[in-house]
């Protein structure tokens, strides 16, 4: 027979409820120095923002001021390194993508980063010459890029 119950525990942490992710699926794509990578599809997306897909200035607009979470990844073709998550267009270095050692290769990056309700979040380009991100060998519906945001608080 069970004993009598114990007092109840504190409550646990509640989600910010924030988050988003965009991706392209599409076979190639360059990215011209500066530009930002060009994300045809939408994921899920609660509490932020996002371009039109496939617009010239791609990425997520933040609607709430905190501290968030944000990756990146892209399949590499040549200049993988000069790939950089972008806060209002300045690539901010923590988010730097770096290469694994798939085949093909893969760039991945991350930063936390406090944000300004406004600020826009995307992949850019901040090198001196043109980048390029490629599907892999053999596969029909990969994802080439994708940017996700999730708010920590």
């Amino acid at each position: 027979m069970p004993g009598p119950s114990g007092a109840s525990g504190p409550s646990g942490p509640i989600s910010t409820g924030v988050y988003g992710q965009v991706y392209s699926t599409a076979a190639s794509q360059t990215i011209a120095v500066g530009a930002s990578v060009v994300f045809e599809n939408t994921g899920l997306l609660t509490g932020v923002g996002t371009t039109i897909p496939g617009s010239t200035n791609p990425g997520f607009t933040v609607q709430t001021s905190g501290t968030y979470l944000v990756q990146a990844t892209c399949a590499v073709g040549q200049n993988y390194a000069a790939s950089a998550i972008a806060i209002n267009d300045i690539p901010t270095a923590m988010g730097s993508l770096s290469m694994t050692n798939s085949l093909p290769p893969c760039g991945t990056g991350m930063a936390i980063v406090n944000l300004t309700a406004g600020d826009r979040v995307s992949l850019q380009n901040p090198s001196t010459s043109i980048a390029s991100i490629v599907r892999p060998p053999n596969t029909t519906a990969a994802t080439l890029a994708s940017l996700t945001i999730v708010k920590l608080a």
